[in-house]
């Protein structure tokens, strides 16, 4: 089995938290998604956030600067 790299994300300053695009911010979730489509995989990574809780999320950097958790709703950068 392959290792995989956990990502440390970093916490966002409330200062800029309201500045925030609520388009570019993704949400991390406890259990990795499902591909709806056969065939069609997505780009899943493990990530810890500033709260240290463990969660997948979809690494997009077209379109995703930012990362809410799922769990605590921190705010977080990559």
């Amino acid at each position: 089995m392959a290792k995989r790299k956990i990502i440390v994300g970093k916490k966002i300053p409330a200062s800029k938290l309201k500045k925030l695009d609520a388009a570019n911010i993704g949400v991390t979730s406890v259990l990795p998604p499902q591909a709806e489509v056969e065939g069609q995989q997505t780009s899943m990574r493990l990530a810890q956030c500033p709260g240290g809780h463990m969660t997948w999320l979809v690494y997009d950097t077209d379109h995703v600067q930012y990362y809410k958790c799922g769990v605590c709703g921190m705010a977080f950068v990559l």
